[in-house]
């Protein structure tokens, strides 16, 4: 089983290290926008910065991936409540 991170509206910025297939980023509507699909979520807030894969919604917070995450793997990833 892999890891499972959770993030809100008003989280800061956060990084996620290493991180494996299994693992699972749940992320809250009120921080997506009200978006619920992996693909649009990806499109419209993936950044790449200093080689980083970084999620960066409207208000400010950050999710950064320092290990080298493709795309396709957020995408399979991202789960929304």
């Amino acid at each position: 089983m892999g890891d499972t991170f959770i993030f809100d509206a008003g989280h800061g910025r956060n990084t996620v290290s290493g991180m494996d297939w299994l693992d699972q980023i749940h992320l809250s509507t009120a921080l997506t926008g009200g978006r619920t699909d992996p693909v649009d979520i990806v499109q419209t807030y993936l950044r790449s910065v200093d080689g980083d894969a970084v999620l960066w919604f409207a208000n400010g917070d950050k999710i950064i991936f320092d290990s080298g995450v493709a795309e396709t793997d957020l995408i399979n990833a991202i789960f929304t409540f």
